[in-house]
């Protein structure tokens, strides 16, 4: 599967092969608070090698002898990894339980501690991924190069595909959901709402991309302050802010689509209601949820972004923040790379 689904910049240089085993994929999360070590929520948190999310839950929930409403996660991990794991499971206040005797295949229990809520999702700082590409072929020293101004400018802050499910699936249930040839409860549509806005996104991102502007700001565009979801417009981009962009303390944004009035205006407002303009399906559909519009940033910086090369083998460690995919980074190195077809967080492990 090419991991190239959508316009990078610059193109790739060179091809591979990925998650060749779960222990070259490996997932680490940090969460954006700190555990009270008091209240009735347990945090565990796992290391799950070849083990999805979703059924890790309902394990958990069966042995505390629980609703599943009450475990809670911050974000799907692929199941073709080892990921460590953060989950929250609520026991009635005198209750005790023994989570040293949790006993699941490709699940091993790192840390147990108590706290007064229970684990959101979207709850987390950043997460961190050390992975190998297998098979790597191309010139060494102009993937270095890469790298290095990935490590100093960012790559483009797509979806990652898992995001729209195997093949797409969440994204043909939204075009069904949309045109009512699918009918779910709202809370049961989440999934499928993201799925909507998350390609919209892609489809403004891809567009600037291709114009060259990802990184750069526009006329009427909104800006994000690095590292804060506080935001603004503005009508030109002047010199201090310029430099600003070109520092990374602020990144231009791109439309998680609701309903309400546009924050861009001008040229910005022209290029976004262009590149949606695609898919009106989503577009309306999304609008007649009565979903609140939000922003996201076009662009990621990888933090503390090192590599290893050695025979045909390269080595990657990075953190980047919560929402932002690693998939998306290996899209600026590695073109038409083959991996095991795991994307999808359903089912058995």
């Amino acid at each position: 599967m090419s991991l190239t689904w959508l316009p990078t910049a610059p193109p790739p240089l060179t091809t591979g092969l990925i998650k060749a085993m779960p222990e070259e994929f490996v997932v680490g999360e940090s969460l954006s608070f700190e555990l009270s070590g008091e209240g009735t929520h347990h945090y565990l948190l796992l290391r799950k090698t070849g083990a999805n999310t979703e059924w890790v839950a309902r394990q958990l929930a069966r042995f505390a002898e629980v609703s599943g409403r009450v475990v809670g996660y911050a974000g799907r991990k692929d199941r073709q990894a080892v990921t460590d794991q953060w989950f929250s499971v609520e026991l009635p206040a005198r209750r005790e339980l023994d989570w040293n005797t949790l006993n699941l295949p490709g699940v091993e229990l790192l840390k147990h501690q108590r706290h007064g809520r229970k684990l959101r999702i979207g709850a987390l700082r950043e997460n961190h991924f050390q992975l190998v590409i297998r098979e790597a072929d191309g010139d060494w020293q102009q993937l270095e190069r890469r790298l290095e101004q990935i490590m100093e400018s960012g790559i483009p802050n797509y979806f990652g595909p898992q995001r729209f499910g195997h093949q797409g699936r969440n994204l043909a249930k939204a075009e069904a959901l949309f045109t009512r040839k699918l009918r779910l409860k709202r809370k049961d549509a989440g999934l499928y709402y993201s799925a909507a806005r998350s390609a919209l996104f892609n489809d403004v991102l891809a567009r600037r991309v291709q114009q060259g502007n990802w990184n750069q700001g526009i006329s009427g565009d909104v800006l994000m302050l690095d590292g804060s979801h506080s935001h603004f417009t503005i009508e030109q981009p002047d010199e201090q802010t310029i430099a600003r962009i070109e520092s990374g303390d602020l990144h231009p944004t791109g439309p998680l689509h609701g309903r309400g009035e546009s924050a861009v205006q001008l040229e910005c407002l022209g290029l976004e209601e262009e590149a949606m303009a695609a898919r009106p399906a989503l577009k309306s559909g999304l609008e007649q949820a009565r979903l609140d519009p939000d922003r996201r940033a076009l662009r990621v910086r990888p933090r503390h972004l090192t590599w290893q090369q050695h025979d045909n083998q390269l080595r990657l460690a990075f953190s980047l923040p919560a929402g932002s995919y690693a998939t998306a980074l290996l899209a600026e190195l590695v073109e038409n790379i083959r991996q095991p077809d795991h994307f999808e967080e359903t089912g058995a492990p």
